[in-house]
């Protein structure tokens, strides 16, 4: 995910954002640790070294059961108590951040003939395997995003949340 984010903050023009100064902040404890505890890592940022906040987490692996708008909710409603009202944002990616890359299949490359496997992140894998390789690498990640085209992944609910937000917090001049 840190890959995928690199790359696309990086691209304001197919954003429709002016440029963004950015940093990212893995979570060791992954998607399950994000929604658990994630806003309550941010009161650790001193005030006033960011803007904005955008905490990102998939769906799959992340224990909310209920739907990734309900999801959203929970984990904003957190960081609004921690007064980030208005400086915050949660993108929660259903069911993963594969589910974005496959918006735009020939960004992916080798990806013909797997569209029969309806798990994205195995797709992923397999497209990868055809390429006598294990798994995609953060490297891989980041040269999909970097090709993609991101008008295809305005099909996605959850890249529309995130583009729209970054469109408000950073709009061209």
């Amino acid at each position: 995910m840190e890959a995928v984010f690199r790359a696309i903050l990086a691209r304001p023009d197919p954003l429709g954002t002016r440029p963004i100064s950015f940093e990212i902040k893995p979570y060791w404890k992954h998607d399950a640790g994000v929604f658990r505890e994630g806003p309550e890592l941010l009161r650790t940022v001193p005030k006033g070294e960011f803007h904005y906040f955008l905490i990102a987490f998939d769906h799959d692996g992340s224990g909310c059961h209920t739907r990734p708008e309900d999801c959203a909710a929970i984990v904003q409603q957190r960081l609004d108590s921690f007064t980030f009202t208005d400086r915050s944002a949660v993108v929660v990616i259903a069911p993963e951040l594969e589910e974005w890359l496959w918006r735009h299949p020939s960004a992916i490359g080798n990806a013909q003939g797997l569209e029969a496997i309806a798990d994205p992140k195995e797709r992923l894998h397999q497209a990868f395997v055809r390429r006598d390789r294990r798994k995609p690498r953060p490297r891989d990640y980041e040269q999909i995003a970097t090709r993609a085209d991101l008008d295809a992944w305005n099909s996605s609910p959850s890249f529309r949340i995130l583009k729209t937000t970054l469109q408000n917090w950073f709009p061209r001049s």
